[in-house]
């Protein structure tokens, strides 16, 4: 159940990321803001330990890297792995959490509105 929990408010995140981002690219209609957007998400996979373990970097990057949704899930996959309750992963959870709701109320607010002309 632990790894149903993780997945579902990852999934969370991933789908409120890629509501802000379509909500920038819709408003923005410009392929230079979009290109710049979207390599947002390269950054974020970065920092967050995607590409390569953050560990092997300071501890200033895996401390920023479990604030960023990719990171904290990973982080909370391994613990789960390793035996630890979901009461020990909930804090890197509520990151998660609260990353995906601020992208869902920012893309809600930034998207644009129907015309009826």
């Amino acid at each position: 159940m632990n790894m149903i929990y993780t997945t579902g408010l990852f999934s969370l995140a991933v789908g409120g990321i890629t509501s802000l981002l379509t909500a920038i690219s819709l408003y923005a209609n410009d392929n230079t803001t979009v290109g710049f957007f979207s390599s947002f998400v390269s950054v974020l996979a970065f920092l967050g330990g995607s590409f390569t373990p953050v560990d092997q970097f300071s501890e200033t990057l895996q401390q920023l890297g479990n604030w960023l949704p990719n990171g904290a899930a990973m982080t909370s996959y391994l613990q789960i792995f390793q035996g630890f309750s979901f009461q020990d992963v909930f804090p890197l959870m509520i990151r998660v959490a609260g990353a995906a709701m601020i992208c869902l109320v920012v893309a809600i607010m930034i998207f644009p509105k129907r015309r009826l002309d």
